[in-house]
């Protein structure tokens, strides 16, 4: 075989630029003209070849590799998938025999506690119907939020009387400071929480409505500490019984000792 056909024409090029001065003629007559560039040039390609065959061989074991993986994944979600469905139903198994408590709602509510934050109503007088507000201001101005609004007015007798009362729920913070400072058992929070709407304009309520709302709550009237004048102006009532037994007891004495003397 001829040293032209056992050498591909594309390698003798790439031969030939190494060898630099040689011409490509040169090259086909025999390997002794330049013998150390021809072997550095086959040098250079083989070595080119085994760097892509280690190419392609390190990214056959990586892909190997991954599909280990990811197969070794998919088996342990699977596994770990079917043991939690295994504890749910363990959990399910555990409370099937017994008594069911969830409430039927709206049919069933649960009972509030009494001293429960909802709802902030005004209270009115079971005798008389009326408001017991007499617009003092005292609760508008104690509101962290500025969610009172009250306008102040008077009737026919010359008594105070809230011609506007709104309550803004969208800024209420249900704390209950103006239940505690109303000293006229004007406004309460109730354990009442359905209120929710479709418009933002409908949480704000106005005096007919808080009244309204306020009529079937009960509540009990706030007694009022005595002063330290009427405290200490009346005596207490155990003091003032040993001091009227002291001038009988002292009569009684001397009556004794009278007696006695005429005896004598």
């Amino acid at each position: 075989m001829s040293l032209k056909k056992r050498f591909h024409p594309e390698a003798w090029k790439k031969i030939g630029q190494v060898a630099g001065d040689l011409t490509y003629r040169d090259l086909l007559v025999g390997r002794e003209l330049a013998p150390d560039r021809v072997r550095r040039a086959h040098r250079s390609r083989g070595t080119a070849c085994r760097a892509r065959s280690k190419k392609r061989e390190k990214s056959q074991v990586t892909g190997d590799l991954a599909y280990e993986q990811n197969r070794m994944s998919v088996i342990k979600d699977t596994i770990k998938g079917f043991w939690n469905l295994l504890i749910g139903l363990k959990t399910t198994a555990k409370y099937l025999p017994t008594r069911a408590v969830t409430l039927q709602y709206p049919d069933e509510r649960w009972p509030m506690p009494e001293r429960s934050r909802g709802v902030v109503v005004l209270l009115s007088d079971p005798e008389t119907g009326e408001l017991n507000c007499n617009a003092c201001l005292v609760c508008m101005r104690q509101c962290p939020v500025s969610a009172i609004t009250v306008t102040q007015a008077k009737n026919e007798k010359g008594e105070r009387y809230p011609e506007i009362f709104t309550i803004d729920n969208t800024l209420c913070c249900f704390c209950g400071i103006c239940e505690e400072v109303c000293n006229f058992n004007a406004i309460k929070l109730t354990g009442k929480y359905e209120f929710s709407v479709f418009k933002k304009e409908d949480l704000i309520y106005d005096k007919a409505r808080l009244q309204e709302i306020g009529r079937d709550v009960k509540y009990e009237p706030k007694k009022k500490a005595k002063s330290a004048t009427q405290t200490a102006g009346k005596p207490a009532e155990g003091s003032a019984a040993p001091a009227a037994e002291k001038p009988a007891e002292n009569k009684a004495t001397t009556q004794s000792e009278g007696s006695g003397e005429e005896k004598a």
